[in-house]
């Protein structure tokens, strides 16, 4: 399921729904500011699409996200006291070596991902460095004995000998 899930493929969840295939969504409008449907074909992004997904993995991926986004200052900021507010992100994609600059939802639709892949990749940046995934290392788990799963060893290995 987890390697299906991360490569953008259908898949049952634990609750036996089927969750469909990643897929690209439309572009932005054709009122954006950046234009990028000028500077990105649509091959283009169907191999950034496809060569993501391919990358099967949640912090391969988180990491792609990383070197695609930049804090950006921007030449006038009106500061509002008290806002939790922070950087301003500009978003790019390598086009034939080249860092295009590209609007957030083209990023986004491009990608077939949420807001909220950004936000843990700005979250878990440290330093240039993204932190490591902490899920199921937290060492709750439940585990059985020693002396149970020696027994349960040699009882299977036992009935396949005869």
């Amino acid at each position: 399921m987890r390697t299906k899930k991360n490569s953008g493929l259908q898949y049952e969840n634990s609750k036996k729904q089927v969750i469909n295939a990643k897929s690209m969504r439309g572009p932005c409008s054709t009122n954006c500011r950046i234009k990028c449907t000028s500077k990105i074909t649509e091959e283009q992004r169907k191999c950034i699409f496809k060569d993501f997904w391919n990358l099967a993995g949640l912090s391969k991926q988180r990491d792609f996200v990383s070197r695609h986004i930049d804090e950006i200052n921007p030449k006038h900021r009106y500061a509002i006291a008290g806002s939790s507010r922070s950087f301003n992100y500009g978003f790019f994609f390598n086009i034939n070596s080249t860092r295009v600059k590209v609007c957030k939802t083209f990023f986004l639709n491009t990608l077939s991902i949420s807001d909220r892949m950004i936000r843990t990749v700005k979250e878990k940046m440290k330093n240039g460095f993204l932190d490591e995934d902490f899920r199921g290392k937290h060492r709750k788990q439940k585990s059985l004995d020693s002396n149970i799963k020696e027994s349960i060893l040699k009882h299977t290995t036992q009935t396949h000998q005869h």
